[in-house]
């Protein structure tokens, strides 16, 4: 029996014996035999798409190469993940003398490899494309994309742009804003003055669409901290596509981090029309909300996103109770305490699991969530923060955790270096902890860690710090525990949001690029008094960052231990 350790499909070859049987016969040479085999299987769902393949390399073998590529195209349309498919497509396409559907073959797999976040090899396999063919339309805008999501921006950008300007062939006013953006950034794409990224030759490759280069660029050029040419992109994507919800949605990210708030939270309500957006759209047999006199009213407002995003957004459902409205607010389960010791005046209700349930029995007269109100609301900059010190713990709890964290001593310090892992941008704003652990080598302090989550075993044999996470159950149990730290040094997650809106001096380590709440040149945040920022300036790299952490922990540490300078004498005191 022969072994089929190696083979790529050696897991259902051993779970379904019929299906590995079938392999050896292959393998053996029974070319005739194995084809039986595999149409017998055909009919086992689990199996259909691999039997296709394996009949498409017999069909090779015999030197049919148009059945072998229907084979496998049938085979793809089934499972579009299985990478091995591609690469025999690709082949069987080459020897039928089909070139191009051989690269498009490529660029497909590349797509998939995109798909799956292994944007390394996708770049890889893009750039062998356009190796082979320049004038790839495709392979220059999935390229781009790929580098742009490893945070190779100029790299990315001149793919991007190149890709634009090969669409300019076909569409004179894109290749006249190509080109005049590749202009503006000579200078940071290292070109020479009328210099231009355009190989010769008509563009090949899948041309529909030119909205996804614009706005990936755009999107990248604001990461990039080129603010100007980015919104000229973002704004460009949606004018040639005025339904692209992508493109509304990145412009509307765009305009906020830029301050534009009356037309950044109108663009935000693209975010239901995206169909990649994480938050689903509820299906509720209720009026949507849209600004209209809530006075004797009963509105329901839903949190969305993230904790992060809930704590922010919050005081403005205060605002509704103000309006004359009677306010009822689904929250997640970690945030229901909290939110209701916080806000009396809100009936706060724990969010059901099926997002198209309502919690409440009772009439009401509108939905709205709670993301939408600044929109609603037609929240001004200029009316930033929104409250401060806004989240209060219960009583009950702030007395528990004044007898784990008595007065005295060394000032307390809290810390928290890693987010949900779920969370598209986790693996940049998390810090490594074998990286972050530095910071508890300064002694002047005593840490206690708030980290929640996998992280929290990072803790492990770390005697330095003391881990308060068997104690919090949700955030009320956080904010308590905050209450009592004299510091708070978080990455930027929900609970970070939280050290903030309870009003504790708080220090938010905040990655490149950052959320668009946090304006790339401020060093404070108008949302929240409390809050100092410290930057990463460089995506991925900590170490600077955690330097002016530890320089900044030495100052307030020397200011607390400093004693009091005597109040001076005015005139007329008494000596």
């Amino acid at each position: 029996m022969s072994d089929l350790s190696h083979h790529p499909f050696a897991a259902i070859a051993e779970a379904v014996p019929a299906f590995g049987a079938a392999i050896r016969r292959h393998d053996a040479g029974d070319l005739q035999g194995a084809r039986s085999a595999y149409l017998d299987l055909m009919d086992q769902p689990q199996l259909t798409a691999l039997c296709l393949h394996q009949l498409a390399l017999i069909a090779s073998a015999r030197g049919e190469y148009p059945r072998a590529v229907e084979l496998l195209r049938r085979c793809i349309r089934l499972d579009p993940s299985q990478p091995l498919a591609y690469h025999n497509l690709r082949a069987a396409l080459e020897r039928a003398g089909d070139q191009a559907g051989a690269i498009a073959a490529l660029v497909d797999l590349g797509c998939v490899f995109y798909n799956q976040g292994d944007y390394g090899q996708a770049a890889d396999l893009f750039r062998q494309i356009v190796a082979r063919d320049p004038n790839n339309y495709a392979a220059h805008v999935n390229l781009g994309t790929a580098l742009a999501w490893r945070g190779d921006y100029r790299d990315a950008a001149r793919h991007l742009l190149l890709g634009a300007e090969l669409y300019g062939r076909l569409v004179k006013e894109v290749g006249v804003f190509a080109r005049m953006i590749q202009t503006r950034l000579g200078d940071w794409l290292d070109l020479q003055p009328g210099h231009s990224l355009l190989p010769p030759g008509l563009p090949s490759g899948a041309i529909e669409k030119v909205e996804d280069a614009l706005t990936t660029l755009g999107k990248l050029l604001n990461d990039a901290n080129k603010p100007d040419e980015a919104m000229l992109c973002l704004r460009k994507s949606v004018e040639m596509a005025p339904g692209f919800a992508l493109g509304h949605w990145n412009l509307s990210l765009a305009l906020l981090g830029a301050g534009d708030f009356a037309q950044g939270w109108r663009e935000y309500e693209w975010r239901w029309h995206w169909d990649r957006f994480p938050e689903p759209r509820r299906l509720l047999p209720l009026p949507l909300w849209r600004g209209e006199s809530l006075a004797g009213k009963r509105i329901l407002v839903w949190t969305e996103q993230g904790f992060g995003d809930a704590i922010h957004i919050l005081p403005l459902a205060a605002r509704l109770v103000d309006q004359g409205a009677e306010v009822y607010l689904e929250a997640p389960k970690p945030l229901v305490r909290l939110f209701r010791n916080s806000f009396p005046a809100i009936t706060v209700v724990e969010r059901p699991d099926n997002p198209h349930a309502l919690t409440l029995d009772i009439p009401l007269d509108y939905v709205v969530p709670l993301m939408s109100l600044p929109d609603r609301l037609a929240l001004a900059k200029s009316e930033l923060p929104l409250m401060t010190s806004y989240l209060r713990a219960r009583e009950a709890d702030l007395a528990i955790w004044r007898g784990r964290l008595p007065a005295g001593g060394k000032p307390r310090v809290g810390v928290i270096w890693a987010g949900r892992p779920a969370h598209a941008e986790d693996a940049r704003r998390s810090i490594p902890f074998d990286t972050v652990k530095r910071l508890f080598e300064f002694d002047k302090v005593q840490w206690h860690s708030l980290q929640v989550g996998p992280a929290q075993a990072d803790l492990i044999d770390s005697g330095t710090v003391e881990d308060l996470a068997p104690y919090l159950d949700d955030f009320g149990d956080t904010a308590a525990a905050m209450a009592h730290l004299d510091l708070i040094i978080a990455v930027d997650t929900g609970a970070m949001h939280l050290a903030a809106a309870c009003g504790r001096p708080v220090w938010h380590l905040a990655r490149t690029p950052p959320d668009w709440r946090w304006n790339l040149d401020w060093s404070s945040s108008p949302w929240y008094p409390t809050m100092r920022i410290f930057r990463q300036a460089e995506a991925g790299n900590w170490d600077p960052v955690l330097n002016d952490v530890l320089a900044a922990l030495d100052e307030w540490t020397s200011e607390a231990e400093a004693p009091a300078k005597p109040k001076r004498k005015t005139a007329g005191e008494k000596a």
